[in-house]
């Protein structure tokens, strides 16, 4: 008869749903969602994680917070103190963050990056920021809603602010956190890519305004090259073609095309 398989606590491994729920529920006093293999949990006060496969945890239970894992980094902090650090599934310190000013409650590095996106509480409401993971700095301050978008290429951050109604914003900041542009009245709908760089100088996503105007296409830099006059606009293919809707009715555009019509340069044909 095959032996049972158990835990290195000594528990049986929980195999149907309803065990696992079970086992969960009589082990821990909380748990957060899951996240890539791996689920936060908190016992005796202290928060770790385990392994959704094996119901191991990841190091005894020590943090005062544990965020869900983030393209394989979880961000956690320590009882009583003002350092941050991302680990990984390893339970290694990959990176940490030390301010003297409050302390945030959450954060997730930008995938492929350097950067990390940190929240903190902010008369009530939770912000964002953006913190440098190499020089160690908080360059953009905890004060906007969300991250947008981030672009690669040139290094840009597109934070968005959800004022009252006809009153939100992105502002568009460079790699040092220097402002560079703020779109007012619009929202973000796209992101930034390089699939349609044969087409164009500048790369394009759509935006919506947030009031009376429809929906349009700006650069990077926040610019307005196509717009907003449209009902709809989707993202830009990788021939440099989008869908949007036109006094209600569906059509596929060429965007160089409507950028000549509207007398603005930033394409060029290969």
């Amino acid at each position: 008869m095959e032996h049972e398989k158990r835990l290195s606590n000594g528990y049986r491994k929980p195999q149907t749903d309803e065990e696992i729920e079970r086992y969960i529920k009589s082990m821990y006093e909380e748990h957060g969602d899951y996240s890539e293999g791996y689920m936060s949990v908190k016992r005796d006060n202290k928060w770790t994680f385990i392994d959704c496969d094996t119901f191991e945890e990841l190091g005894i239970p020590r943090y005062e917070y544990a965020s869900k894992f983030n393209d394989g980094l979880a961000f956690v902090k320590y009882p009583h103190s003002r350092e941050f650090y991302f680990i990984n599934k390893l339970g290694k310190e990959v990176y940490r963050i030390s301010t003297n000013r409050k302390t945030y409650f959450d954060g997730y590095v930008i995938p492929n990056t350097l950067y990390a996106v940190v929240r903190r509480i902010v008369y009530g409401e939770a912000k964002c920021g953006i913190f440098d993971l190499k020089t160690k700095n908080e360059i953009i301050k905890p004060k906007y809603d969300i991250l947008c978008t981030f672009n690669k290429e040139h290094e840009y951050f597109y934070m968005s602010s959800w004022g009252s109604i006809g009153n939100d914003s992105i502002t568009i900041f460079d790699k040092t956190g220097q402002e560079i542009h703020v779109l007012k009245d619009f929202i973000l709908l796209g992101a930034f890519t390089n699939d349609y760089a044969p087409f164009c100088k500048k790369n394009l996503t759509n935006v919506k305004g947030a009031r009376k105007f429809g929906w349009g296409y700006v650069d990077y830099l926040g610019n307005m090259v196509i717009g907003p006059k449209y009902g709809r606009a989707d993202q830009i293919d990788d021939k440099g073609f989008a869908y949007i809707t036109l006094d209600g009715r569906l059509r596929k555009i060429n965007i160089l095309e409507e950028i000549e019509k509207e007398n603005n340069n930033i394409f060029t044909e290969d």
